[in-house]
């Protein structure tokens, strides 16, 4: 393979990463657009439950928050709400298999799920 050639996969990969990427951020505008609350760090109410504090979170954190001893345990869970749609989440790997932005999902889905699914609360 040349050197162009090798160039050119190359920048086409990094192409695909970037457009990975803003596909992320706008589905994150879409998101704010949704929820008129986040535009504004003065909207933001003053006392709020714990899942409205974090919106989104990774896969270790949401392990954590239902006593999974590892991350490994919830991402089946996970993987499986997104499939069926009952999960928004936001980065992670694209359409090009790059790796892209860190995946993380809505909480409160993640909560509603959870429950729907194994009648677990977050602890």
């Amino acid at each position: 393979m040349g050197n162009y050639t090798k160039t050119m996969l190359c920048l086409k990969r990094a192409l695909d990463a970037q457009a990975d990427t803003i596909k992320t951020l706008s589905q994150a505008l879409d998101e704010l657009a949704r929820n008129p609350d986040l535009e504004s760090p003065e909207k933001a109410p003053t006392h709020s439950s714990d899942a409205d504090e974090v919106k989104y979170a990774r896969a270790s954190t949401l392990a954590k928050r239902f006593n999974f001893k590892t991350e490994q345990g919830i991402i089946p869970i996970l993987q499986r709400g997104v499939k069926e749609g009952a999960i928004k989440k936001l980065g992670g790997p694209g359409n090009s298999k790059n790796r892209g932005a860190i995946t993380t999902f809505l909480v409160s889905d993640v909560d509603a799920y959870m429950e729907k699914i194994r009648g677990i609360q977050k602890s």
